[in-house]
């Protein structure tokens, strides 16, 4: 099991920040789970809101360029990475660091995939709740993992294996795919058939946000990542099998 530090520690720095990462990093986590968009000047910029707060009026990222965006402090000084900036931060822990990629607009999965060359193909993923478009993207460079990200909500409005089970049919076999769920839908009865689904379809699990000893041990066994805010709690847990 990887645990995945969600927008970096943010437990306790500032949520997607060079700062947060490297926290998580030096605290034990195997990755990163971070967002990504753009700027108005087509900068990727690592942040997960669409909108941010500069001079008391919010501005929208897409319509912001970088140069007023990188203004702004997050907190402790840290300002907004660019997605170039996080893999060269990044660097310095070696080829050990697992890089989940969560894309907010379809545009920028491409330029993503760009920045990514020199990362090896078992080091990342670009996951997105854009599935359709995270698939013909796999399509077009099936070696390149991926997940499909599942939000609480639309798993709440059916039975969430049904939705689950449509979906990774409708995809066909996509190799190098993970699901990623939300702990809040990961009952009796969804952990129950998840490893099925998981045999049948050849695809990992990964389950956020996970912050807590009662959310680990649910899933702990049957989880291939888990995404986390608390990276010190979840990484000691991991550690003391229950």
């Amino acid at each position: 099991m990887l645990i995945l530090a969600h927008r970096g520690y943010r437990a306790k720095y500032p949520e997607n920040t060079l700062l947060s990462f490297e926290k998580a990093i030096e605290f034990g986590a195997d990755g990163i789970e971070l967002d990504v968009r753009k700027s108005s000047d087509d900068v990727l910029v690592v942040f997960h809101d669409p909108y941010v707060e500069l001079d008391g009026d919010y501005k929208i990222i897409l319509h912001t360029d970088y140069h007023e965006l990188s203004k702004i402090d997050l907190g402790e000084g840290e300002r907004m990475p660019t997605f170039s900036d996080v893999l060269e931060c990044l660097k310095k822990f070696g080829n050990r660091v697992f890089l989940d990629v969560e894309v907010k607009l379809s545009e920028v999965i491409e330029p993503v995939f760009e920045l990514l060359q020199d990362v090896k193909y078992e080091n990342f993923m670009i996951s997105s709740f854009m599935r359709e478009s995270i698939f013909q993207f796999w399509l077009e460079h099936p070696k390149v993992p991926v997940g499909f990200i599942f939000s609480e909500n639309e798993l709440s409005e059916t039975d969430p294996l049904d939705l689950i089970l449509d979906e990774l049919e409708n995809m066909g076999n996509v190799k190098g795919l993970h699901i990623i769920l939300p702990m809040k839908i990961c009952d009796e009865y969804v952990l129950s058939e998840l490893p099925r689904i998981k045999e049948r379809f050849k695809v990992k699990l990964g389950v956020w946000d996970v912050n807590n000893e009662e959310q680990f041990r649910r899933v702990e066994n049957i989880a291939d990542l888990v995404i986390t805010d608390e990276v010190e709690k979840i990484v000691k847990l991991r550690g003391n099998p229950g």
